[in-house]
């Protein structure tokens, strides 16, 4: 039982700092179309 802990906390840290390396760069790619959606709004005004 103690196995299974021990696993699963470091599972659950593993996944927890994956999903931050993932978050990072999908955040900065939807930054990026927003500010060229915006600029491109601003083009036709």
């Amino acid at each position: 039982m103690k196995l299974m802990s021990e696993s699963y906390r470091g599972l659950s840290l593993f996944v927890r700092l994956n999903t931050d390396r993932l978050l990072v760069p999908v955040l900065i790619v939807a930054a990026l179309t927003l500010a060229g959606w915006a600029v491109s709004l601003l083009q036709v005004i």
